[in-house]
């Protein structure tokens, strides 16, 4: 991206309104890792000195950037004030003042001046036209100098620049959520997707991913060892990633564990200063991978690796875009094309291809297994410094985005992708039977997949009416994949259809003489899911459909200068049609006693209420308490194979709390620095909890409703901000992980079968991400150390015999570096360099659903151009 947001000199209100004691214990901390900062960038120009500008329409939070870099005007604002709206041509001769208030325009956001002379943002309300603005603290900073800005740490949400992805590059899209303490992607390093665990809660529909608006999420059966949710976007083209944890986020309150908002890149992201047409272009080549065509080749022995240079393993993109004041219009292309990568060499994997210690050489049959047995051959079966088979990728992408903007505030956007991936398929179940004695190590053929997904928007924002923000949105994703694996099982292409429809209005008024804000709205959504080909080849999948309505009303009220409350209520309803062809004869079902599937149907509420409380204008405390339903997902209402589902399932019932405080500390060290602090407790219990277990009477798996399920836990997000120089702490320490049924009560391991074997989380987790900036900001030393523990609990006992139908993945406490490289040339040219997991560390990611070491030592050199 061309130009990043930059903390400005912070402005305090008073100097000596912190305590001594808190300096000093914060140096403490803090003087180890910080190198010397420089004076303030900028200084406070006199009023009445024009600056000479030319900044293109765009996002109204880029464009201000444009403005404090081009003319030093210190401006600070929060950047969610900023969200979704655009800004107007400026170009001319402005006071630093008409500047702000032109492109502010319609936006109903209010420029405020200090009595330094520095400006920030608040919104525009009745209750300024009849009393004056209140002036707000300063929060964000904004400018053009080449790194990202200092953000204030938000309570109930967090956000990922796309120049923050950019800065480590993104092999593998589980990388991108490693400094997001509580948040973890399943299955990582399989098929180039995401699978997200927020706070220990994963799959079907408990955590919501959406890519400009529209559901990107596909589940895919994966055998005895679960369903992987996964959702496919190629990272050139991620904009932002917007993460909101807890119920009450935009995905509504059926997203228990939280939302993933990920935006595509705008036209701002690509376009130069003054520029009205421009072009990106973005490459990459890879090391520590195979030959991509040679993947047919069995994996024994091991294949070298290809060179850094020879151009076999790569990414790459090129994007068009053009802004005018009245539209705006881009298109990209991408491809990610590498083979299968190799482990680690340092660590507890296998020295050589080899059998584990607990297979029976002589009689497998008779065989009686341990729960948990070493591996002779390592920690793996898969030998350190091998190529790991069945992990190569190739995808190809597309995106088109137009905007129209006409009359008073409004505005028409369409959307177009299309991915397209032919990826390696790792399949638990083909590495192991259910008496584990034969292993398949093999190269299997690659699966098929094929995304398309399409939204059209409609905003209304009239600038003379608060009352009125109005956005409309209809979307489609469509589907269609074929799992081939090495054992050549799931074969059969099957389909995903899923439509939706939002609609959404806020309010700003006043009550009581104090602002309110309300938003309320509706929203639709269908699922379908079945055999491409009309009917199944092979074992028979879920096919069926499935829908769901809310009406929803959230708000926030100012109670009084320093207390604000919040709070919100939701209706839905859902209903779920099994189009699977009734057996009652069947011994692998449940016995229907009409001959008929019955479809499911129900309707529930919930609500949420919360408050805020700022002590100063450095520091606030936060409570939430939430009451939300999740209705079962396609997965858990529809029969598969061996799988059957309660009739009478019910829906999931989430009861969260969580308290915590948030905090700015200005002037640490130095005149412009700040260090902020988050900290948070998270009590969640979800009654009714909706569980899969196995049936010795018929001889398969049935999906119904336990007791409850229990996750509390500890957080912690920090960052030290100065002019050259940024530090990010992350950490997060699970206090409570149980599951509990009617027969057996509550105990801290996770059931039998049941598909949350493999999403526990690690009981704690640690991330410090380094950034120095030298030469005027345009060379840029990043380091990233990552560290996560054990499984929070352990496994429940198999669910039959000695062989469970779920294997769990007990992986080990591994801490992984990364290193990299930024360096730009002029404002056309960036070249990157990094090394991921430079201590070429053989290790399990958390969440794997099998025995799958990660990718071992990875180079990384790439390229950025602008025209």
């Amino acid at each position: 991206m061309p130009y990043q947001e930059i903390t400005m000199p912070y402005h305090a209100n008073c100097q000596d309104s912190q305590p001594r004691w808190q300096k000093r214990s914060l140096v403490a901390l803090l003087l180890p890792l910080i190198l010397l900062p420089t004076p303030s960038l900028y200084a406070t120009t006199p009023a009445d000195t024009l600056y000479s500008v030319h900044i293109p329409p765009g996002s109204l939070g880029n464009s201000l950037s444009h403005f404090a870099a081009q003319t030093g005007t210190a401006l600070s604002f929060d950047p969610n004030l900023t969200n979704g709206l655009t800004a107007p041509l400026l170009n001319g001769s402005f006071t630093a003042h008409q500047g702000l208030v032109q492109l502010l325009t319609g936006s109903h956001l209010q420029l405020s001046q200090r009595t330094d002379g520095s400006y920030t943002l608040v919104k525009m309300t009745k209750k300024m036209t009849n009393k004056g603005v209140v002036v707000l603290s300063p929060l964000t900073v904004a400018g053009n100098h080449g790194y990202s800005g200092n953000e204030p740490l938000r309570f109930d949400s967090t956000t990922i620049k796309g120049k923050d992805i950019e800065k480590f590059g993104v092999i593998h899209p589980v990388d991108i959520f490693k400094t997001t303490p509580g948040v973890l992607s399943g299955e990582a390093r399989s098929s180039g997707s995401l699978d997200v665990n927020i706070r220990g809660l994963q799959g079907q529909g408990r955590v919501l991913t959406t890519v400009d608006g529209a559901s990107n999420q596909t589940a895919l059966y994966r055998g005895y060892q679960g369903v992987s949710n996964r959702s496919f976007i190629d990272p050139d083209f991620i904009g932002r990633v917007d993460i909101n944890k807890g119920p009450t986020g935009k995905g509504g309150m059926g997203a228990i564990g939280g939302t993933v908002e990920i935006k595509t890149i705008e036209a701002s992201d690509i376009l130069l200063d003054g520029q009205k047409v421009g072009l990106r272009l973005k490459g990459s080549l890879l090391s520590n991978h195979s030959n991509p065509d040679d993947y047919q080749r069995n994996d024994w022995p091991s294949p070298s690796k290809t060179s850094l240079f020879d151009a076999k393993n790569r990414t790459g993109s090129i994007v068009f875009a053009m802004a005018e004041p009245s539209y705006e219009l881009l298109f990209g292309v991408s491809q990610r094309k590498r083979g299968n990568y190799h482990s680690g060499k340092h660590g507890p994997g296998a020295k050589e291809r080899g059998m584990p210690g607990y297979l029976c050489e002589s009689d497998p049959q008779d065989c009686r297994i341990p729960q948990f047995s070493e591996q002779m051959a390592g920690y793996s079966l898969y030998a350190m410094g091998d190529a790991v088979p069945n992990t190569s990728e190739d995808s190809q992408s597309l995106l088109g985005k137009g905007k129209i903007r006409f009359g008073d505030g409004h505005e028409i956007s369409a959307i177009v992708s299309h991915y397209q991936n032919l990826y390696g398929e790792s399949y638990v179940p083909d590495m192991a039977n259910l008496s584990q004695t034969f292993m398949i190590l093999e190269q299997g053929p690659l699966t098929r997949l094929n995304m398309n997904r399409h939204s059209l928007n409609y905003k209304w924002e009239p600038a003379s009416n608060p009352w009125i923000n109005l956005d409309i949105g209809v979307w489609q994703t469509r589907v269609n994949d074929r799992p081939r694996t090495a054992n050549n099982t799931l074969g059969d292409k099957k389909f995903m259809r899923t439509v939706g429809v939002n609609l959404s209005n806020t309010s700003l008024f006043e009550l009581s003489m104090q602002d309110i804000e309300l938003n309320y709205g509706a929203s639709f959504i269908r699922e379908r899911t079945g055999p491409s080909a009309g009917q199944w080849e092979y074992a028979v999948n879920r096919e069926g459909e499935r829908k769901e309505g809310r009406f929803f009303l959230s708000g926030n009220y100012m109670l009084a200068d320093r207390l604000t409350l919040m709070g919100g209520w939701d209706f839905k309803s859902y209903q779920i049609e099994d189009y699977s062809p009734a057996r009652p004869n069947s011994s692998w079902l449940l016995q229907l006693t009409s001959g008929k599937v019955n479809n499911k149907r129900d309707h529930a509420h919930g609500y949420w209420v919360g408050t805020k409380l700022e002590l100063n204008h450095e520091t606030a405390l936060h409570a939430k308490y939430s009451y939300a339903p999740r209705f079962p997902s396609m997965v858990e209402g529809i029969r598969g194979y061996m799988m059957s589902v309660d009739d009478h399932i019910k829906p999931e019932i989430s009861k969260n709390i969580e308290v915590g405080l948030t905090s700015r500390f200005p002037n640490i060290i130095a005149q412009n620095d700040s260090f902020d602090i988050k900290m948070s407790y998270f009590d969640n219990r979800v009654k009714d909890y909706i569980s899969r277990a196995w049936m010795d009477d018929y001889w398969s798996m049935y999906i119904s409703n336990i007791k409850e399920a229990k996750f509390a836990g500890l957080e912690l997000a920090s960052v030290y901000h100065s002019d050259h120089f940024d530090a990010r702490l992350s950490m997060n320490y699970y206090t409570k992980v149980k599951f509990c049924t009617e027969n057996d009560g509550c105990a801290a391991r996770s059931l039998p079968s049941d598909y949350a074997t493999n999403h526990i989380p690690p009981k704690y987790a640690v991330s410090l991400d380094l950034t120095q900036r030298f030469l005027n900001d345009n060379v840029s030393v990043n380091a990233r150390v990552s560290h996560y523990g054990q499984r929070s609990v352990p496994a429940g006992k198999p669910g039959r015999g000695s062989s469970p139908l779920l294997a769990p993945i007990i992986w080990r406490p591994a801490t992984v570096a990364d290193i990299s490289l930024t360096t730009r040339i002029n404002k056309h040219v960036e070249f990157e360099f990094g090394v991921d997991n430079v201590f070429d560390k053989y290790y399990i990611q958390p969440l794997s659903l099998g025995y799958i070491p990660s990718p071992g030592r990875t180079f990384r050199a790439g390229i950025t151009t602008y025209f």
